[in-house]
C-alpha cells in the first residue's frame, strides 16, 4: 500500500488488516484515500472506513422502505432495541433524499494493535449479524430487500 520510499501509516495498517479479513478495499489514487475508502467483501456488506485521530471508524448503511417511514415510532424502538443489544456499534438512522438509512457505526479509538482491532471487527461483525436476524429489520427494509448504501458517514 505504501509507495517506495514512503512510510506506512498506521491507517494502512487498519485496510492491510480489513484485505487479510477477505476485504478489498477501493483506492482511488487521490489524497482522500488517507481519509476514508469503501472496503467490499463477497459476503458482508460494504465499509466506509475512515481515519480518526487516534484509530478508524467504520460505517455500514441500508436503505429502508416505506414502514421505516409510516411506522417511525415503531421502527425507532427497533432502533433502540439494536442499540441495547449491541457490543461496539451504534445504529442511528437519517434521511437521504426521500427515504431513510439506517447506519451502523463503530469506532476502534486505539492505535492499531492486530489482535485488537481483529476482536473488534468480530464485534462490529456481531452487531450487525444480531441486527439483520432481528425480524424488524426485515420489516422496515426496502421491499424485502437489502441495498447497501454507498454514502460515507464520517460525520
Amino acid at each position: 500500500m505504501a509507495k517506495k520510499g514512503e512510510e506506512r501509516t498506521e491507517f494502512q495498517d487498519f485496510l492491510a488488516h480489513l484485505e487479510y479479513m477477505g476485504y478489498e478495499v477501493q483506492y482511488t489514487g487521490s489524497k482522500e484515500d488517507e481519509q476514508g475508502l469503501y472496503a467490499t467483501h463477497h459476503r458482508r456488506p460494504s465499509l466506509w472506513v475512515f481515519k480518526r485521530f487516534v484509530g478508524v471508524g467504520v460505517s455500514i448503511s441500508y436503505c429502508m422502505g416505506q414502514n421505516a417511514v409510516t411506522c417511525l415510532s415503531d421502527y425507532l424502538k427497533a432502533i433502540n432495541e439494536f442499540n441495547k443489544r449491541s457490543i461496539v456499534s451504534t445504529f442511528y438512522t437519517n434521511i437521504d433524499g426521500e427515504s431513510p438509512n439506517l447506519s451502523i457505526c463503530a469506532m476502534f479509538a486505539a492505535p492499531y494493535e492486530r489482535r485488537a482491532f481483529g476482536v473488534f471487527m468480530d464485534e462490529m461483525h456481531r452487531d450487525h449479524d444480531e441486527m439483520r436476524k432481528a425480524s424488524d429489520f426485515d420489516f422496515y427494509a426496502e421491499d424485502d430487500t437489502v441495498d447497501i448504501v454507498s454514502t460515507a458517514q464520517v460525520s
